[in-house]
């Protein structure tokens, strides 16, 4: 008998893994794991700052990013600070669980034996630990007179065996004892559960590591206690919610004036928001860059902090009882009329299978598993992925919360009593005769903090992990464990590209006669910047069996081009460990997009290729991306200022999803200015995306009210020289309207008159004209050199046939203005029309009818008498028009009237030079893809010094007109028709344009 009952302590003793390992011994390494784990932490947060600061993933919101996209990537960065914590933290907490929740034989027991009630039948004992527990217990056992009387009478033979534990303060308390007098075979055991009660109720809130519990009490004050220190401190708030963030750093708290109070760490006030509604709930997302909070008008808002910026807001038929955030931000619970859960990650939303108010709800440690508690007295566990229902209890009593132990091992059940169950076969473990509001497991799962109406109790519950259960070192044979290390990566270039998650593949195989258990896999180094990876458990590997098991890792945007070592190393509970082993592999830092201004183009109203107040700009923005990467989520967004007025054709923001290499994406604005618009117009381009390679601010778009031609060019945003771009879209820009050559020195001895004619009063229009004198325009005032207050320069309805009596008669613009040493230009692109009579030939003014060119036109004839009388040293004459009578796209000027074809012929004096369009019998055309006419087009590129055949500079009068002639009859004979510039010179040699002190723009 006495055997078996030293067997059965023996047996008991061993169920708490007893003579685990010295006090002293597991203290010291608790402090020392205490103390690198500060150390970790310390590292854990530099390494966030760091983040906030170099990855463009944890940056704040930026300017042209919606709240909608900035919560979207915060919850992205939730999920890579949760794999960072469980990377730097994991290893250490596992081990300080273990550490913490042995426990420890003791035989140093005195116990005294005080009173016993008769009436009752309890013998009142007192028990005290020797040596570490100065604490005294006092409680009463059940025994009966008889039973008493022998126990005293055999008293010296009792044999009492304690165990100790070691709290949060470090301190070693008794915490359960076993009572066995061998001779009389009476028994007893009793556990001392509380740690500390104070007066208080629900709601309480225990911080996430579990050193800190706020307590609501009802005299206006919050209290919070120190669970390490054991201390109070108190706060001057009656709070009716209280919530830790995740990180620990802040405390909610509401009060009676429905203001909405956050505390940092320190327990001191940082703000104070008025929210003007009761407050139902409060949490924190796991980040602390966010607080949500339900009030009692049924809305859910989100602000950001810390400043309480509003984000978004929900709202629901019913008020929200309940929120909670899985620990990696991917999942949020909303509980109202029914739980609804977010996957905020995927932006999607199921309605959980709960049709009653939820009234508490726990996410487990891997977020796999959802737990809610309602007022049907259900407690249901969900599949996080799939939302089913994998388990559910009912209870014939009151249930009001719930919460998983963070070992993952267990959930607790707080009602009209307290239960908690096991995870693997939902079997009750753990019972407690206490009418609970609320309960919460600490971090180490080996506490529990308990609200009841009227106090809070913090308690221990001897829970453990599975694995510090059993001593392994009872084995009858030994593991031989063997192991093989693959890796894996999806885009199959053997590297670990930026933003990939490959898998180490581990397959452990025990060819031995005897189980492994406890198997755990160590990587080191635990952090490698721009790599989020986790150590693993893998338990038990019976004899002839293998497991294999993924350990996903995953590179940053910033990871950079690099080989790596991890260590993989393995620890066996009973020291079988399979040697070490080590994996290399190389990391591909992120290609990165080269978004840039490839081409713009302007359609304006009228026409004439410049901007003027009042009318509608379609502006196109040709963006291209000659980077390596791919850019995702280009945001452009158009800014307009003062004076610019943007209209409904466009809208101003645009989100390219994907931007490949050397592809191009039009945006298009349409706008218009008003007469106080500055000359250069403020009209600006900002461009963004979602990992920060291209973040242009306030980049103007180079137009000018009046001179926007000089300013338009290919402008480069972000990366190296446009010549690395390659693309075969069609431009949006002209060549010839950009990098016009402009002299140093005007030239006080030039005269220039341009009249274009696009628009006419009677007649069809002649396309591009507009455009045409206003780039000719320029190139006058650039290239050549002409004065601003010596060009005479009118387009469509102010080119009048007084216009030209005005200029050209006796007395007019030019003859006041000619020198001998004056050089006189002219242009002109408009209408030309034979007289019925065939015996002339007529420039058509804006006003003049084709039916009556002698009455109405301006003769061509008298032009030339009119320029020969200036008796300047040169006049150059040049003519994009015909007189065929029809127009650029070859149809009558004057309807069912054959055109008529008159030769020019006309001696001249020798200082006056014509360049003519075409020959008498033919048309002269447009270029639609360069927006101008096909003559004018390679006359304005003859002027850019392609007509300098000979690269001295200077263009001769031949030069250009060979230039001109090869390609426009080259060009004109691609669309099928024929045209032939003409030149008549008495000195074709003579100098036009002298290049030589001109520069680019």
């Amino acid at each position: 008998m006495k055997k078996r009952i030293i067997a059965l302590i023996i047996l008991i003793l061993f169920s708490f893994g007893l003579y685990a390992n010295p006090i002293k011994k597991n203290l010291k390494e608790i402090k020392k794991s205490e103390k690198l784990l500060k150390s970790k932490l310390k590292e854990y947060h530099k390494t966030i700052r760091f983040l906030e600061q170099k990855d463009p993933l944890f940056h704040s919101q930026k300017k042209f990013e919606s709240n909608d996209d900035f919560f979207k990537r915060r919850t992205l960065c939730m999920e890579e600070i949760h794999k960072l914590k469980i990377n730097i933290l994991g290893n250490l907490k596992q081990k300080l669980v273990k550490l913490r929740t042995k426990t420890f034989e003791t035989s140093d027991i005195s116990i005294r034996f005080d009173k016993y009630n008769i009436s009752k039948e309890e013998y009142w004992i007192t028990i005290k630990h020797k040596k570490y527990a100065r604490e005294t217990y006092q409680f009463s056992i059940p025994i009966s007179a008889e039973k008493a009387k022998k126990l005293i009478s055999h008293k010296e033979s009792i044999n009492i065996k304690g165990i100790l534990t070691i709290d949060p303060d470090n301190s070693i308390k008794l915490t359960k004892i076993y009572v066995i007098e061998p001779f009389t075979g009476i028994q007893f055991e009793k556990e001392f559960l509380l740690i500390r009660d104070f007066e208080g109720n629900a709601p309480i809130s225990l911080s996430n590591d579990g050193a800190y519990i706020a307590i609501s009490r009802d005299n206006f004050i919050t209290q919070i206690f120190d669970t390490k220190q054991e201390k109070l401190i108190n706060l001057n708030v009656n709070s009716s919610i209280l919530s830790f963030s995740n990180l620990h750093n802040y405390l909610a708290s509401s009060n009676s004036r429905n203001g909405l109070q956050v505390f940092r760490k320190n327990f001191k006030p940082v703000r104070e928001y008025n929210f003007k509604k009761e407050i139902t709930d409060i949490i924190f997302s796991p980040d602390e860059k966010f607080i949500l909070v339900a009030d009692i008008n049924n809305n859910l808002t989100i602000f950001q902090l810390p400043k309480f910026k509003k984000i978004k807001s929900f709202s629901y038929t019913k008020a929200v009882s309940e929120m909670n955030f899985s620990s990696d931000g991917r999942f949020l619970l909303v509980g109202s009329d029914t739980a609804r859960l977010y996957d905020l990650l995927n932006d999607k939303e199921k309605k959980l299978f709960v049709r009653s108010k939820v009234k508490d709800s726990a996410f487990n440690i891997d977020n796999t598993q959802l737990i809610t508690v309602s007022e049907d007295n259900i407690v249901r566990l969900f599949n996080l992925e799939s939302g089913i229902i994998e388990h559910k209890i009912s209870f014939r009593y009151n249930v009001n919360s719930v919460d998983f132990s963070k070992d993952g091992q267990y959930f607790i059940v707080g009602g009209d009593k307290i239960e908690i169950y096991s995870l693997k076969n939902y079997l009750n473990v753990w019972n407690l005769d206490i009418k609970a509001t609320q309960v919460r497991f600490s971090e180490l799962g080996q506490y529990i903090a308990i609200a009841t109406k009227n106090n809070v109790y913090w308690m221990r519950t001897l829970l453990k992990p599975e694995m510090s259960l059993k001593n392994y070192k009872e084995i009858q044979d030994p593991p031989f464990l063997i192991t093989s290390v693959e890796f894996s990566e999806p885009s199959g270039n053997r590297y670990l590209d930026a933003l990939e998650t490959a898998s180490i593949i581990i397959t452990i195989a025990n060819s031995g006669k005897g189980a492994s258990y406890g198997l755990d896999i160590e990587m080191k180094p635990n952090f490698i910047d721009g790599l989020i990876y986790n150590n693993i458990q893998i338990g038990k590997i019976n004899p002839d069996c293998k497991k294999t098991v993924t350990i996903p890792i995953q590179s940053s945007i910033n990871i950079k081009s690099k080989k790596h070592i991890i260590k993989l190393d393995f620890v066996e509970a009973n020291g079988f460990s399979p040697p070490p082993v080590e994996i290399e592999f190389s990391t591909k830092e992120f290609n990165k997009p080269e978004i840039f201004i490839n081409d713009f183009g302007v359609v304006d109203g009228n026409g004439n290729g410049k901007i003027e107040s009042g009318e509608m700009i379609d502006l196109t923005i040709r963006l291209g991306n000659r980077g390596q990467g791919t850019g995702i989520d280009i945001i452009t967004e158009f800014d307009n200022r003062e004076d610019v007025f943007f209209t409904r054709k466009y809208p101003a923001t645009t989100k390219i999803s994907k931007f490949y290499p050397n592809e191009t994406n039009d945006i298009h604005i349409e706008f218009f200015v008003n007469d106080r618009t500055l000359e250069k117009i403020p009209l600006y381009l900002n461009i963004t995306d979602k990992y920060g390679f291209t973040d242009i601010e306030n980049q103007r778009i180079p137009i000018q009210k009046s001179d926007w031609a000089k300013k338009i060019q290919r402008t480069v945003i972000v990366g190296l020289d446009e010549n690395s771009f390659s693309s075969k879209a069609k431009e949006l820009t002209v060549d010839v309207e950009k990098n016009i050559p402009e002299i140093e020195e005007k030239n006080q001895n030039l005269l220039a008159v341009v009249f274009g004619i696009e628009e006419y009063r009677n007649v069809s229009k002649v396309t591009f004209a507009h455009r045409d004198a206003a780039f000719i325009k320029e190139y006058f005032l650039k290239t050549f050199g002409v004065p601003g207050n010596k060009l005479y320069f009118k387009v469509d309805s102010e080119v009048t046939q007084g216009e030209f009596n005005k200029v050209f008669s006796n007395g007019g613009w030019l003859d006041k203005r000619v020198t001998p040493e004056t050089k006189v230009l002219i242009y002109y692109a408009g209408h030309g029309i034979p007289s019925i009579q065939g015996n002339d030939t007529y420039l058509i003014p804006y006003d003049g009818d084709p039916n009556y060119p002698a009455q109405t036109g301006y003769s061509y004839s008298k032009l030339l008498d009119n320029l020969e009388n200036l008796k300047a040293e040169d006049v150059i004459l040049f003519l994009d028009t015909c007189f065929s009578g029809t127009d650029r796209e070859n149809n009558l000027l004057v309807k069912n009237i054959r055109p008529v074809y008159i030769d020019i012929e006309t001696p001249f004096r020798e200082n006056i030079t014509i360049f003519s369009a075409t020959t008498s019998t033919q048309v002269s055309s447009a270029y639609p893809n360069k927006l101008h006419g096909l003559f004018t087009y390679f006359l304005m590129k003859g002027f850019q010094s392609h007509a300098d055949f000979n690269k001295d500079s200077i263009i001769s009068m031949n030069e250009i007109y060979l230039y001109v002639k090869a390609r426009v009859e080259e060009t004109a004979s691609q669309n099928d028709r024929e045209q032939t510039p003409q030149l008549q010179s008495r000195n074709p040699e003579k100098i036009l344009l002298n290049l030589r002190n001109t520069v680019q723009n």
